[in-house]
């Protein structure tokens, strides 16, 4: 192939190839290069952005989460609202134990008041009691304590046999008892 009668080296015309050449560097540098460099710039972006998806995702679960909990909690303070209305504290706790006795067929025979401590939103009292009775009986009571004395915890019982003819024992309760500030 011959343009011009100009220079040729190994019988190929040196400016023919020179354009060539040019026109292929010309192509690479306008229009590959640029597409090349626009490619690898939106791979970065594609990837930061898959990052900042997962990221944003990461976040979204946690939030979740946290709305879980929330929602539980406050479930949760909706059933303990006023657990405690309008409860007087020992005094009503013992004769609530005296009429609990009395019906379930037991004998209340002491109940010793402990000590009182504030917590932060109740009144604390330790007290025990003794009752006497059969076991069929105290299991009736402890039924009743359940149902109707909400605000009294039995933290320690024990059940000794006095009189094993009789079926009867004596039942020493340590108590926790509730109340508002």
């Amino acid at each position: 192939m011959l343009i011009c009668k100009k220079p040729k080296i190994f019988d190929i015309d040196v400016i023919a190839a020179g354009i060539i050449v040019g026109l292929c560097a010309a192509t690479w540098l306008g229009l590959i290069k640029p597409l090349n460099e626009k490619t690898i710039r939106l791979r970065q972006e594609s990837q930061e952005q898959k990052k900042n998806t997962e990221s944003a995702q990461s976040e979204l679960d946690q939030l979740k989460g946290l709305t879980q909990q929330e929602q539980a909690l406050a479930s949760w303070l909706k059933q303990t609202k006023n657990i405690l209305p309008h409860e007087p504290g020992i005094s009503a706790a013992v004769r609530t134990m005296a009429d609990l006795c009395q019906q379930c067929g037991l004998r209340l025979d002491e109940v010793v008041p402990g000590e009182t401590a504030a917590e932060q939103h109740f009144n604390k009292t330790n007290s025990s009691a003794r009752i006497t009775g059969a076991f069929p009986q105290l299991q009736n009571l402890l039924v009743e304590i359940k149902q109707q004395m909400q605000h009294v915890r039995i933290k320690n019982m024990t059940v000794s046999i006095i009189n094993s003819r009789l079926n009867l024992c004596e039942i020493n309760l340590e108590l926790d008892i509730f109340s508002e500030l």
